[in-house]
């Protein structure tokens, strides 16, 4: 099964709705590598924009050591905008077929909202952010974040 492939080749290939206290140690979502936030605001979703990769996507990025999938949630929102959030909805864990060897990874993907945005600073990683109404056109957003925000 697959739901969406981006240009890059990578698959997302399901979304598997389950208790956020049932992710954690669970041999059948190994390896758990990251965490994703849907973060909206005022209608509209945010969007930072990878420096490295050249395209839009939503926050999130990969679990650290001694780190649940919720503190990385939170951390890396928090590294790649400015911005505090602690209320997160888990949605479910993603699961990706990547490229370029096909291999499967699991990731935690969150949601949540804000009423506005920081002041923000530009980092290596992350050049922008933006609220995006899914309509205005601002460039390459993933086709697997795209689908992601439906989620929300």
């Amino acid at each position: 099964m697959s739901i969406v492939k981006n240009k890059k080749g990578d698959i997302f290939l399901d979304l598997i709705r389950d208790e956020e206290a049932n992710i954690l140690g669970n041999e059948k979502y190994q390896p758990l590598t990251h965490s994703l936030v849907i973060v909206k605001c005022k209608g509209k979703y945010l969007l930072v924009f990878d420096n490295w990769k050249k395209h839009w996507e939503v926050p999130g990025g990969g679990i650290e050591e001694k780190e649940t999938p919720r503190e990385c949630a939170i951390r890396e929102v928090y590294e790649e905008t400015n911005l505090k959030i602690d209320d997160l909805n888990f949605i479910g864990i993603m699961k990706f077929s990547l490229q370029p060897d096909q291999r499967i990874e699991y990731g935690a993907l969150y949601a949540g909202e804000i009423r506005a945005l920081n002041e923000f600073a530009e980092t290596d990683e992350i050049k922008r952010i933006i609220l995006w109404d899914l309509k205005e056109d601002i460039g390459y957003v993933d086709e697997i974040d795209k689908k992601l925000l439906e989620y929300h």
